[in-house]
């Protein structure tokens, strides 16, 4: 059905009748049976057998109804029909089923635009279903999901015959009393058949497909995918929800196995995913346990125990390229307070490998910066175990951060080590992806740096991932000392744009409306939802990203020490008369299939090439 077939229909009728279930709502589960498993679940405290079980009794209920008392039987009648249970409990249980339909119903994207082409025509809206719900409650979900203009709701159950048999339609044509009737929904035989051989204008829509393999990942790729918001509060909800709901129940059922005393979230990335666990997780045990820190602050706070040019490498973070006043930041020190003879490029562009073989950087480094950055690391050093101090409970401790190299982690088991202050049996970190294989670090997506599914994803688009976590916060730069308290400094939000800004806050918000929704649902107590589900709107957006998602992304800012775009737009024509400078622009490109679909073209299929330029 299109909007375009069915604008003249819609017009020269009199009356608009529209299906409910799967046209102008669309349940959050695959099977109209699964509202049974879920009450099951929502009423664990009654139900005297297990969830699915409990679905079989109820949808046997229904049948029995049907035979003992009408064809088309009431909510009421169906619940005549369930033993074992005292007339309260039933009653608690029946209101528990409307509560979940409630829960799990949103509006139909698909039929948006025939609904509102029907307000414009001035047209009556009516809604016709075979149901057993009643049509009061049926009518304050319409209007509760935006339909608030269908004027009146037609049942089976309360007029005791049906649309299959077309006699439901007659009692709509002899009630409404109007000349001329469009009606559509999404069954052939009930919503188009039936009310064509009746003479009504008929059209059918069709439904969506099945997503997930358990009902816990269908609750959360349906719930994810029908979001109706702007665009940026959408990608929060749909993509970066899920991924923080998933994650969130692995993070607890891992604390949980490793008896976790300590738990701190690392700033910035774990901003977010900290107010995402404790929307699921009100009542942990951890205090506070937001932990400013970033990894120039905790490599300088080291550094004086690896003071060595050639020693820095690998405890800094490296870049595609790099100049003498990024390694000067690097390692902690102010660019501005550190004096080098003019004759010296500061701001000159080495690749990697050529600025850590070069001996003319290692003597300026020698004679010029080695003892100043000794001398910094070492006051850093005592005001990071004084604010880490101040964090600590017990001896297990458990650090949270976005992944993939576990650096920090390192830094700060070698910082524990150091300092006979704690006495720390433990440390676990938890992340989104690993790289390394060890037992103390665990990657929810992958922990291995062979190529899997997953990897190639995050690998094609990790500055897009990174920049969905970006707290509103300044990078930590270093600690000091206020009155008896140590606390972090934190650089300037690098963010100016404040477009920018309130694009994030309504990707956060997004994220924490999602992941209240899915607190909702108690079938989350016992089942976790898999992976592949959590992961499934990123890999779409950053493998198969749409105009809509290049034009969104293009003017934002990908934080790292360069302050480059997410998304290098120079165009195809620049390119061709620039190659190297387009092989240098897609190596440092945060977004790898972006910046391809933004600058080469976006009819190439990118995701099958890149992958199989990864070899996956």
């Amino acid at each position: 059905m299109t909007m375009h077939m069915n604008k003249r229909t819609i017009h020269k009728s009199d009356c608009i009748s529209l299906d409910i279930f799967d046209t102008l709502l669309i349940r959050a589960v695959d099977n109209p049976e699964d509202v049974f498993t879920l009450l099951g679940y929502e009423c664990k405290d009654i139900i005297r057998e297990k969830p699915e079980e409990f679905a079989a009794i109820r949808k046997m209920a229904g049948i029995k109804a049907q035979k003992d008392i009408c064809d088309e039987p009431t909510i009421d009648e169906i619940y005549q029909c369930i033993d074992g249970y005292t007339e309260q409990e039933k009653e608690v249980i029946k209101e528990k089923e409307l509560e979940t339909e409630r829960k799990i119903l949103f509006a139909n994207p698909q039929i948006i635009e025939l609904y509102e082409e029907c307000i414009r025509a001035n047209k009556r809206i009516i809604a016709v279903s075979d149901m057993y719900l009643p049509s009061s409650f049926l009518k304050q979900i319409l209007n509760e999901k935006g339909f608030q203009e269908i004027d009146k709701v037609y049942v089976s159950c309360e007029y005791r015959c049906n649309k299959r048999t077309g006699e439901l339609f007659n009692v709509v044509r002899k009630n409404e009393k109007a000349d001329s009737f469009f009606h559509t929904g999404d069954s052939w035989k009930s919503d188009y058949i039936a009310p064509a051989k009746i003479g009504w204008d008929v059209a059918h829509i069709s439904k969506q497909d099945k997503i997930g393999a358990s009902l816990e990942d269908t609750l959360v790729l349906k719930t994810a995918t029908l979001c109706d918001k702007e665009y940026f509060y959408k990608l929060g909800y749909s993509i970066l929800g899920p991924l923080l709901f998933g994650f969130s129940q692995w993070l607890s059922e891992k604390l949980k196995e490793n008896n976790v005393s300590t738990l701190l979230f690392f700033s910035r990335d774990g901003k977010i995913m900290k107010e995402a666990f404790d929307v699921l997780y009100p009542e942990h045990s951890f205090r506070e346990n937001y932990f400013h820190v970033s990894r120039k602050a905790l490599n300088t706070a080291m550094l004086w125990r690896h003071p060595e040019f050639n020693q820095l490498r690998n405890v800094i973070e490296e870049t595609y390229t790099c100049t003498i006043d990024i390694f000067l930041q690097r390692i902690g020190l102010d660019p501005g307070h550190i004096e080098l003879p003019r004759e010296i490029d500061r701001t000159r562009e080495y690749r990697t490998d050529q600025f850590w073989d070069s001996e003319t950087i290692q003597k300026i480094y020698d004679r010029y910066i080695r003892e100043k950055a000794i001398e910094h690391s070492l006051e850093q050093y005592n005001l990071f175990k004084n604010y880490l101090g101040s964090k600590m409970h017990g001896d297990s401790l458990a650090i949270v951060d976005i992944g993939w190299r576990g650096s920090m982690q390192d830094r700060l088991e070698e910082f524990l080590a150091s300092s006979r202050e704690f006495t720390i049996q433990s440390v676990h970190g938890y992340y989104f992806g690993m790289e390394k294989e060890a037992p103390n670090k665990h990657g929810f997506f992958y922990q291995s740096a062979l190529q899997n599914s997953r990897k190639t994803i995050i690998d094609a688009g990790v500055g897009l991932f990174e920049t969905l976590f970006l707290a509103r916060e300044g990078t930590t730069i270093c600690y000091e000392k206020k009155g008896n308290e140590t606390v972090p400094v934190l650089g300037k939000y690098e963010i100016a744009d404040p477009g920018t800004i309130n694009n994030l806050q309504r990707i956060h918000c997004g994220v924490l409306d999602f992941v209240r929704k899915m607190k909702e649902f108690k079938v989350f107590d016992k089942k976790t939802v898999s992976i592949d589900s959590c992961i499934y709107g990123f890999k779409n957006l950053c493998m198969k990203p749409s105009e809509e998602d290049i034009a969104h992304f293009t003017n934002i800012q990908f934080n790292d020490t360069s302050n480059r775009s997410l998304i290098d737009q120079k165009g195809l024509l620049y390119y061709l008369s620039n190659y190297k400078e387009f092989i240098s622009d897609y190596h440092k490109a945060p977004w790898k299939i972006g910046f391809l679909k933004a600058n080469v073209s976006k009819f190439i299929n990118w995701e099958k090439l890149y992958k199989l330029g990864k070899g996956s």
